[in-house]
């Protein structure tokens, strides 16, 4: 695999220390991203949106995460990352992207997706804690 920090180098933007990814979208147009939703549907949907749990109940929270779902999805990145960089993904091919972090700080990223609603804190705690297994093995 190659270097994770190499081909994730975030861009050498005037303006790093903005506080919310939204002043990121005013500050820099080419990182505008069009939604499928506006943002009245997205609130309406996080507010009725249920999850499947292991034990096939629903519920507001989300449920823990795979640990071998994210270790497969781990595998897969590398070819995801070129796959959104070259074609895939308009805003990734143009250098920056906030859905896909890419370009980007990594708290710009999950500011963008805490707004829009698709920040998923169980698979980010799992894979930090796989990556700590992993490096300390």
């Amino acid at each position: 695999m190659r270097d994770r920090a190499a081909t994730r180098a975030p861009l050498a933007l005037p303006c790093l220390a903005l506080a919310s990814a939204a002043s990121l979208l005013t500050a820099i147009p080419s990182l505008s991203l069009s939604l499928s939703r506006p943002p009245q549907a997205l609130a309406d949907h996080a507010a009725t949106r249920v999850f499947r749990w292991p034990d096939g109940s629903l519920r507001k929270e989300k449920p823990p995460a795979k640990r071998n779902v994210v270790e497969a999805r781990a595998e897969w990145e590398d070819i995801v990352d070129y796959c959104r960089r070259t074609g895939g993904c308009p805003h990734c091919a143009q250098g920056a992207c906030l859905r896909h972090g890419f370009g980007v700080s990594a708290r710009d990223h999950e500011n963008y997706c805490r707004e829009i609603g698709v920040w998923n804190q169980p698979v980010q705690d799992l894979k930090e804690k796989i990556y700590m297994e992993k490096r300390f093995q």
